[in-house]
């Protein structure tokens, strides 16, 4: 019995251990990373900070933003004021671009820049931001924000380089109609609040199941979303919330595995419909991409009629294709509803399909217009409902009336060949990924040295009481073992005495 006793408390300690083990690797994962660049620039980096924070007179290389500022603050800035300015708006396109004198404003905690392209290494330096919104502009180096930076709203915005990097520290990041090819956070620890309303952007969600502190994921108007599986592993208690883009990316089984979904949709029937609408047109999924291109195309353009009073520019053509773009499933699957469809109804439907059998396409933007792109081709599917073509016998006909002479279409017939018109000017190209330096960054030395601090000071408590445990574990296995030892002698002598 003594020695079971002992053997559960051996087992314990070594819990403890393997706990302390499973800590150090925590710690590992947690902390601020320092990469082999950092170590070796940070001494730098902070030799510049204390120079930025003590020139004086400071001198500004942009002209045109200082007097700029100035008249929005409503006085001249000089060395004796600028450490007092927490808020900034630039709200005007500068024709100097050059956005490097933000670095004086050493305790700048709110930006807001609109209109301009802006090189965001200019903003390196800035380690008191925490709140930066850009508005209709152009930006490059995302990758050199400061990690600082909790709150991130990007509005009408394009990310140059494709990669938009999120700073270390990032809490909530707004997303909307910004062009992107993907997501890369630097850390997800403390995100909380994921807003992305972008059919421009092509994102893989796949971070989020990373994010242990998240609250609220939102995606709206998104028809190219990647992984989309991870809303099923989000962290409990978050809400989700879609619109009716989501029936696009999402099938049923992972719909309802996500914990919590909100949406003025119905997205399950419209999802589950998608689903048998795929597995009837493409029962063989293996089937090669020509056949089930034409097997989405020929049920699209038979189902689907491009709405008249958009063509004619009737009175309420605005507020039609305002409501069909909402809807952009709705309206594509209810072929017996009050509205026909236009462009978004057919490039939708084709990209729900297309992801559900298998065909590589994406969904593309411009202006006024949206269609698909498969295997590096074109597809108007509205082209080929419209369009008139002409037969060998200089028939004219559209796609609906070849498909019902059942005649063998090339495969070029269905792809757009004249891809310099304006209308195919895409918002937002889906470029392949820029590489760029994708160093964790500069990070306030006290951040490090606290959190430091306080691991070494409970890791030095757990090894301790490790320690004295096994100590007095082995003690009371040494004690216990030599009174069974006495007790067994006594047992021995009374039995000869009995």
């Amino acid at each position: 019995m003594q020695r079971n006793k002992f053997l559960k408390k051996t087992i314990l300690a070594l819990l403890l251990c393997g706990a302390l083990t499973v800590g150090e690797n925590a710690y590992t994962s947690l902390s601020i990373p320092y990469t082999k660049e950092d170590l070796t620039n940070t001494k730098s980096f902070v030799t510049t900070l204390d120079e930025i924070e003590n020139t004086n007179p400071i001198t500004f290389e942009n002209q045109e933003l200082l007097s700029y500022l100035n008249a929005s603050l409503g006085y001249q800035i000089d060395s004796s004021n600028i450490k007092n300015i927490t808020k900034l708006e630039i709200n005007t396109k500068l024709t100097d671009s050059n956005l490097s004198d933000l670095k004086y404003f050493i305790n700048l905690e709110e930006l807001t820049i609109i209109d301009n392209e802006v090189d965001l290494s200019a903003l390196t330096y800035n380690q008191s931001l925490i709140d930066l919104k850009l508005i209709n502009s152009k930006v490059t180096n995302t990758n050199l924000l400061p990690n600082t930076i909790q709150y991130l709203t990007m509005y009408n915005t394009i990310v140059e380089d494709n990669l938009l990097y999120l700073p270390y520290d990032i809490s909530s990041l707004v997303l909307y109609q910004t062009g992107f090819t993907n997501i890369k956070p630097k850390s997800t620890k403390n995100l909380y609040y994921f807003y992305l309303d972008s059919n421009i952007a092509k994102v893989d969600i796949s971070f989020l199941k990373k994010c242990p502190l998240l609250i609220s994921a939102t995606i709206h108007t998104c028809p190219n979303i990647n992984n989309p599986e991870v809303l099923t592993k989000l962290p409990f208690g978050c809400q989700v919330h879609l619109d009716d883009y989501a029936p696009i990316w999402l099938t049923k089984d992972q719909y309802d595995k996500i914990q919590s979904v909100e949406s003025e949709y119905d997205l399950a029937s419209e999802i589950n419909d998608l689903d048998k609408l795929a597995n009837y047109l493409v029962p063989d999924k293996t089937v090669d991409d020509s056949t089930k291109l034409r097997a989405i195309a020929h049920y699209i353009i038979r189902s689907l009629k491009y709405s008249k009073a958009i063509i004619d520019k009737s009175e309420d053509a605005d507020t039609i294709a305002e409501e069909l773009n909402k809807y952009p499933i709705k309206y594509a699957l209810d072929v017996n509803d009050s509205y026909d469809e236009v462009c978004i109804n057919y490039a939708c439907l084709f990209q729900a399909l297309a992801n559900r059998v298998g065909l590589d396409s994406t969904q593309l933007m411009s202006e006024k217009h949206t269609w698909n792109l498969i295997n590096g081709h074109y597809l108007d599917l509205t082209s080929l409902d419209e369009g008139i073509f002409v037969m060998e016998n200089n028939e004219r006909l559209s796609l609906e009336g070849i498909l019902d002479m059942d005649l063998d279409i090339p495969d070029s017939f269905y792809y757009v060949s004249d891809v310099t018109n304006p209308g195919y000017q895409e918002i937002y190209h889906f470029h392949e990924q820029i590489p760029v330096d994708e160093n964790i960054g500069y990070v306030k030395k006290e951040k490090k040295e606290s959190f430091e601090l306080y691991y070494q000071i409970s890791k030095n408590l757990l090894i301790s009481f490790v320690f004295f445990y096994l100590l007095f574990a082995i003690k009371g296995f040494y004690y216990n073992h030599h009174y069974d030892e006495i007790e067994k002698d006594i047992e021995e002598r009374l039995g000869k005495h009995r």
